[in-house]
Parts: structure tokens; sequence; C-alpha cells
């Protein structure tokens, strides 16, 4: 059961990362590069803290209080990414509860 819900998490955020980069989608539909560059740092940041053993999270220290786009864009990553992958977990813990003993 432990496993087939690993398999679950690995093949949902392969799917999330599959083909184009965040960034370049943010940016082809129209934002700005600097906050493109903080929601796809904010996004890595947000599923290390939800537990994601595949992303680390990431913010540029010297650029957060200096560019506003950038960090408008990190905070509004983190919290969307942090918040799909609390519920994603919450979703396989509840559809298979005896994966926790």
């Amino acid at each position: 059961m432990l496993m087939r819900w690993l398999l679950a998490t690995f093949a949902a955020l392969v799917a999330l990362t599959a083909c184009t980069s965040t960034e370049e989608a943010l940016i082809a539909r129209g934002a700005a590069p600097a906050y493109a560059a903080g929601y796809d740092d904010g996004c890595a940041s947000g599923n290390a803290a939800g537990g994601s053993l595949f992303s680390e999270a990431q913010k540029d220290a010297d650029r957060y209080p200096a560019d506003s786009q950038y960090a408008k864009g990190w905070d509004e990553g983190f919290a969307k990414c942090k918040r799909d992958l609390d519920a994603m977990v919450w979703d396989a813990r509840t559809r298979n509860p005896s994966a926790e003993k």
C-alpha cells in the first residue's frame, strides 16, 4: 500500500514537471519574467515545505526584498504549490488509510 502511494505521488510530480517549466509557461501567458522566476522558485519551495522528495527550496535572498515582482511571484507560487501538495497528500492518505500503519 505504501509503495502504491509513493508511486502515485511520483507520477503526479512527474506530470506536474513535464514538458514546459512553470516559468516558461507563465511568461508565455504574459507574466513578467521577474514574477515568473519568483513563482517558479516559490513553487519549488512550497513543494519542498510540503514534503516533496523531488524539490528543493529556492529563494533568491538578495532579489526577494529588492524586486517586488519576484517577491509577489515567490509568495504566490509557494502558497499554491504547498496547498496543492498538501491536498494531494491528504487525498492519498484518506483514500488509503492503511498505508499509515
